[in-house]
């Protein structure tokens, strides 16, 4: 996802085309290049974008908002 083009691409290929409304979790690993990118088509496309990395955590509160029972 080295551009807002590719970015967009993965957004509508491997979200929006599979799931509809019902959104999964996805995680990908980007730089602090790429992230904007991911963060800017989530945002165009009205997907909820979380970032997570060594300085910016998610609470263990938000963690256990994306587990769900089996």
């Amino acid at each position: 996802m080295s551009s807002k083009e590719n970015a967009e691409k993965w957004i509508q290929e491997d979200i929006l085309n599979n799931y509809n409304a019902d959104y999964r979790v996805h995680i990908v690993r980007v730089n602090k290049k790429i992230v904007k990118f991911v963060q800017n088509a989530c945002i165009r496309n009205s997907i909820v974008f979380r970032n997570h990395t060594l300085f910016e955590r998610l609470s263990d509160n938000e963690k256990n908002k994306f587990k769900f029972n089996l």
